[in-house]
């Protein structure tokens, strides 16, 4: 039985709600709410913010439970020693933002009735603002509008997406015990409020160098998984109307799949993953969708030219996401690396293609250590394959965007994986 997306939470602490505040303290939700949603974004500055401000960047958070909305910005290139407003708005950035947020449509086009945060921006250009409700914000709370002071122009946008769905823990079935010695992984399915969904497949023990179909499916695990999910039901049974992750598996046995179509996949009828026999349609492998989680992000991993002098290949997978108890996980799958090391890795707040930038930090001003990032540090076995897994108390920003593998003792970077 599919689990609903609302998680039942505990915390230790409680947020001042209906105010704005100005720490930087990780966002908790109130205790005994129910998560509903996490939306992210990424400020880019509109036509009259480019003509007054040579380069504004930062991220956003919408966190959403049954009883409560908290929006949290973090940006820089501002105006100094200057206080700036910020609304959440009801359309898309394409769309010009529209106006306000309103929570009673009814109702007056005040701080109490949307959520608007206050960016006061230090010595340095630096803001962070954030302001919580005794509400659940709609779907049409869609984008985060950042004003310019006096004039109210509109200055800066970020679209407020979301990336939801389940997952599960592969297990192989009666034939692929049959034809394998040990199938282990682990799948992801989330929708993406733009309009898109992805599947997604990492697996360990199969046949070297071979490719395996693999397909969400209507049923359930115990019940063989049924047949193939249908985006149109009365359609054809095709990769662009399901979601089709095709598995490659490298030399060393491990196998990573990944699909992604244009539509919003309905979850009541999506129920597992099967992975088939290559070159045939037996079942060999299965995961139930049981397992609800936010803001899933992944990526392939890049060699650095010091990676790639010093190992010469290095293949992997890089994944980010938030489990219904609104912890942040990140993993790491790898090869090519040298045997029965341990190599640091870090959740990085750039791309790959300016170098990964420096570690995430959860708490801006707080020190650069493990419990204040996401730092998923990597064991290889005798073959050089090496896993890592990070989690933390807390739900990480849109602006953990990479995740980098670090030679041990020089902390070279040697691979970089952008978390997209």
């Amino acid at each position: 039985m599919k689990y609903s997306l609302m998680i039942p939470l505990v915390f230790g602490s409680l947020v001042v709600t209906g105010c704005d505040s100005n720490d930087n303290d990780a966002y908790q939700p109130p205790a005994d709410t129910e998560l509903k949603d996490i939306r992210g974004g990424v400020f880019s500055l509109t036509e009259t913010g480019a003509a007054l401000y040579d380069s504004v960047s930062g991220n956003v958070n919408l966190v959403v439970t049954d009883k409560t909305s908290e929006v949290e910005i973090h940006v820089e290139g501002l105006n100094m020693d200057t206080r700036y407003a910020a609304h959440v708005h009801a359309a898309t950035c394409a769309e010009g933002g529209g106006p306000h947020y309103l929570h009673n449509l009814e109702g007056e086009d005040v701080a109490e009735n949307g959520l608007w945060p206050i960016l006061d921006v230090n010595d340095q250009g630096m803001a962070h603002g954030a302001v919580s409700q005794d509400f659940s914000v709609r779907a049409d709370a869609r984008s985060v509008v950042i004003h310019e002071p006096e004039s109210n122009e509109r200055i800066a946008c970020a679209d407020l997406w979301s990336a939801s769905g389940f997952g599960g823990s592969l297990t192989a079935t009666e034939t692929g015990t049959e034809l394998y010695e040990d199938i282990q992984g682990s799948v992801f399915v989330a929708v993406n409020t733009s309009g898109f969904s992805k599947a997604e497949v990492t697996v360990s023990g199969l046949s070297a160098g071979l490719t395996y179909g693999s397909h969400v499916h209507t049923g359930d695990c115990a019940g063989g998984g049924a047949g193939h999910y249908l985006q149109n039901t009365s359609g054809e049974d095709i990769a662009a109307n399901g979601l089709w992750p095709i598995v490659n598996v490298n030399e060393w046995g491990h196998g990573w799949g990944w699909a992604q179509n244009p539509f919003e996949i309905r979850f009541a009828d999506a129920n597992s993953v099967v992975i088939h026999e290559t070159g045939a349609s037996d079942r060999i492998a299965c995961a139930d969708l049981d397992t609800p989680f936010y803001s899933f992000r992944s990526g392939p991993f890049t060699m650095t030219e010091a990676g790639e002098s010093m190992y010469g290949e290095i293949y992997g997978r890089a994944l980010l996401w938030i489990n219904g108890d609104g912890h942040s996980i990140a993993r790491i799958h790898v090869n090519g690396l040298d045997a029965n090391e341990e190599y640091p890795a870090h959740v990085h707040n750039a791309w790959c293609e300016i170098g990964g930038g420096s570690h995430y930090l959860q708490d801006l001003n707080g020190a650069d250590e493990d419990d204040n990032g996401l730092w998923p540090f990597v064991a290889t076995d005798a073959n050089g394959n090496g896993t890592g897994e990070e989690m933390e108390d807390f739900i990480v920003r849109p602006d953990a965007r990479s995740i980098v593998i670090h030679e041990p003792g020089t902390g070279a970077r040697l691979a970089c994986a952008d978390l997209r």
